[in-house]
Parts: structure tokens; C-alpha cells; sequence
């Protein structure tokens, strides 16, 4: 399962992490992941600049920032990527 963070309504984030933590879904594995805006890419965005605004995003934003590290590997499009990988191989 998948949300993006930046389209949570301000407050509303304490669901998203009961689910990123399996605290109400058991052992389904929500991740969250930052894309860049319509705005950041018709200007031209790179990917790994994309990259890097996600991971600055999750460091420097409550509630993210202050997730448990065991909860951190659901956060970012790299962690993803790499269980769907997992996954699929």
C-alpha cells in the first residue's frame, strides 16, 4: 500500500502512522513517499534532486522526523523501490 504524505490534511497524520506501524492493518506494509509537485516539475525537477527533496522532506517534517527507526524503512521512494524489487525477483 502507498499514500503520499504531502496530501494528508494537517492533523490527520496520526492515522497514516498507525498504518505505517501496523498499529490498525496488520501486516500490510504502508509506505509513504514524496513526489515532486505539478510546479516542481515543469520546472524541470531531476530525479535525484526529486530524491533528495523526499529525504529532506521526511528528516525536517513532524510527524516523519520523529518516527521510530524501525519505522523509517517505510518512508521514501528508495524503499520502495527496493522491496518491490524484492519482491518481484
Amino acid at each position: 500500500m502507498l499514500t503520499k504524505p504531502d496530501r494528508i490534511p494537517p492533523g490527520e497524520e496520526h492515522s497514516w502512522l498507525d498504518m505505517i506501524k501496523h498499529d490498525d492493518h496488520g501486516s500490510v506494509d504502508w509506505y509513504c513517499v514524496k513526489n515532486p509537485s505539478l510546479n516542481e516539475i515543469k520546472d524541470g525537477i531531476t530525479w535525484k534532486e526529486s530524491r533528495m527533496a523526499e529525504r529532506t522532506f521526511f528528516r525536517d517534517n513532524q510527524p516523519w522526523s520523529s518516527l521510530e527507526s524501525i519505522y523509517t524503512r517505510f518512508l521514501g521512494t528508495d524503499k520502495l523501490t527496493h522491496r518491490l524489487s524484492r519482491t518481484l525477483t
